[in-house]
């Protein structure tokens, strides 16, 4: 499976205070003209599809006759059941034509400091709420833990588990990436935790980023997971293949 990723053309609106999408090293991708076969597409990947882009992007998703495409949608907006109704026709569509599938994911890297360092994203309980609509509706649904943040104490995430694993028992983690110039970085950063270079090989050319990895927190996290009969992905593409492998299987069966 390849990738493909699309770049919003404006900043999003969610102003979360991490946000590598604003960075000048990071690299914006096109609209292509064509998709190959087995490609997984991310639309708006360093923004939110429900940020005024939705009619966009879903008109152009659905003009793709021909190839196996599956969609991989992130959202930390509160979205309400118009678009899920849209979005579960288009995976009704993917999957048709040529079974392919969408996989929506709502992201969360804290609940407390929600208000603090995603200001106008959607609140800890909206997110809930959200994930529960998509289940009923009956899209698949991974979700994001991401980035995990080193400030945010462990039962934190715990509860997020808590919450979110009678809807789905997939998680994706990741860690933290710093830009050092920034004043996220100096606030909660700089002088408090250790920082890494990294590779980041879907950035294109644009070489390695500093990045916060708490080893010993990500691992608890993952053996809560696991406590709770959940599974856990170290990447979105990995994901996917799962998906692919597993729910597209067991509907053809």
């Amino acid at each position: 499976m390849k990738r493909c990723f699309i770049s919003r053309t404006s900043e999003c609106s969610g102003m979360c205070e991490y946000c590598f999408g604003k960075w000048d090293d990071y690299l914006k991708f096109s609209k292509p003209e064509t998709i190959e076969d087995e490609t997984i597409i991310y639309p708006n990947c360093d923004g939110d599809m429900f940020d005024g882009h939705f009619d966009e992007i879903l008109s152009y998703l659905k003009k793709m006759d021909g190839h196996t495409i599956f969609v991989s949608i992130s959202t930390k907006f509160n979205i309400d059941d118009s678009y899920l109704f849209r979005l579960k026709e288009l995976d009704y569509n993917l999957y048709k034509r040529n079974q392919g599938m969408l996989k929506l994911s709502v992201s969360f890297s804290c609940e407390s400091s929600i208000p603090i360092i995603e200001k106008k994203t959607a609140t800890y309980q909206e997110r809930i709420k959200l994930i529960k609509r998509i289940h009923d509706i009956g899209l698949s649904y991974i979700t994001i833990i991401k980035p995990i943040l080193p400030f945010i104490e462990l039962e934190q995430y715990y509860k997020i588990i808590e919450d979110t694993i009678c809807y789905s028992p997939y998680y994706i983690l990741g860690g933290l990436y710093v830009k050092k110039n920034t004043s996220f970085y100096k606030k909660y950063i700089e002088g408090k935790y250790k920082v890494y270079t990294k590779e980041v090989p879907w950035n294109g050319n644009n070489g390695c980023w500093d990045v916060v990895e708490d080893d010993e927190k990500r691992k608890k996290i993952e053996e809560y997971i696991a406590s709770c009969n959940g599974i856990v992905f170290d990447s979105d593409i990995n994901a996917m293949r799962y998906l692919k492998d597993n729910m597209l299987n067991a509907k053809t069966e």
